[in-house]
């Protein structure tokens, strides 16, 4: 999507919603977010990669850089309809990324989220993410019979290797429920089901994951918010029943563990009006049985590590800005695969959000 797509859809959105506002007697919320940034690892390549990609660019898709500037859109409408006794939320919105240093890897992401309340911090909520397109890097196709690779020959990589493109869809159940005898401080439970399919040169990375989530949040006082959850995930390989070259002996399932921190605090009478970070933890046990012709994978696991901070300043009623910086490092217990996956990136945006409540 185009820069002037995106402002003709912003156009868009704010002229449907100031006409349903006319239509529907409940609140209404305009918002966008616009951010520019730096990523230092766009594709997440590994060191070895990373100098191949900056020697031969066909290998990361004729990008101009392994790092880039990024930038971000997101528009959203919010709504708050009185169906029930409680608060009822409806919230849609659409988010776009561009890559500068390449244009197969932007994409866009869809989400609808519908939450209802039943009292003090009681919420069901059901979120729905789905994002059709996003680039990975080109990849060997081992199911191209026409193409045979032999370790250090010379070749072609634009006649060897493809595209590994997938689309992403997940639907997640929550459920939060205030915690006797502890003051505001709520548990927080979801189920998740999420697939990611790949276009037809990779459907040998086809998967089918499910996550469980158990969480609590507190706020420790109006102004400091602290929480806290860990997820489960399992992740079922159903490309392996394709029966292709590069699906025999070969499992990309998994088993995962998250664990989520943050911590945010609003201030009353200082320059910056909240500031906070996060820190995410994932650890990864690759569920391979295969010893013999499943190199890549077999008794492979990795630890993944995200952390972020942020401040935010209000220019006015509705507009804000906001600075972040992340960094994030995947380290792969694996000989083989130690040099094809761990990496580490960093990354930093700057944000202008805008709200308008009609």
């Amino acid at each position: 999507m185009s820069l002037n797509q995106f402002y003709k859809l912003n156009l868009f959105v704010i002229l449907s919603t100031i006409s349903a506002n006319y239509q529907f007697a409940f609140p209404i919320s305009i918002l966008s977010e616009s951010s520019m940034g730096y990523d230092s690892n766009f594709l997440k390549l590994s060191e070895r990669d990373e100098l191949y990609g900056e020697v031969y660019p066909e290998l990361i898709g004729d990008a101009n850089s392994t790092s880039s500037i990024v930038g971000k859109q997101k528009f959203a409408i919010s709504l708050k309809p009185q169906l029930f006794e409680y608060d009822t939320r409806v919230f849609l919105s659409i988010r776009s990324n561009l890559y500068f240093a390449l244009d197969a890897k932007n994409y866009n992401s869809y989400n609808l989220k519908v939450s209802q309340n039943f009292g003090n911090y009681k919420w069901l909520k059901v979120n729905y993410i789905y994002t059709p397109y996003n680039y990975l890097r080109e990849y060997y196709d081992r199911d191209n019979s026409q193409i045979y690779y032999v370790e250090g020959s010379s070749f072609s990589a634009s006649e060897r290797d493809s595209a590994a493109t997938y689309g992403r869809e997940k639907i997640t159940i929550e459920f939060s429920y205030p915690i006797q005898n502890m003051r505001s401080t709520w548990m927080i439970a979801s189920v998740a089901k999420e697939a990611q399919y790949y276009n037809q040169n990779f459907t040998e990375y086809d998967l089918d994951i499910l996550h469980y989530r158990l969480g609590i949040s507190w706020r420790y006082s109006r102004r400091i918010r602290i929480e806290s959850k860990i997820t489960f995930s399992y992740a079922d390989n159903v490309g392996m029943q394709d029966n292709l070259n590069s699906t025999l002996f070969q499992d990309r399932g998994y088993n995962q563990k998250t664990v989520y921190f943050s911590w945010s605090k609003k201030n009353r009478k200082s320059f910056l009006d909240s500031f906070g970070f996060y820190q995410n933890i994932v650890f990864r046990d690759y569920t391979s049985e295969f010893p013999l012709y499943d190199i890549l994978h077999f008794k492979r696991s990795h630890i993944d590590w995200s952390t972020n901070m942020w401040l935010s300043k209000k220019i006015n009623h509705n507009l804000s800005i906001k600075v972040s910086m992340g960094y994030r490092s995947k380290d792969t217990d694996s000989n083989y695969a130690e040099l094809l996956k761990t990496f580490q990136k960093f990354e930093y945006f700057l944000t202008l959000k805008y709200r308008l409540d009609i």
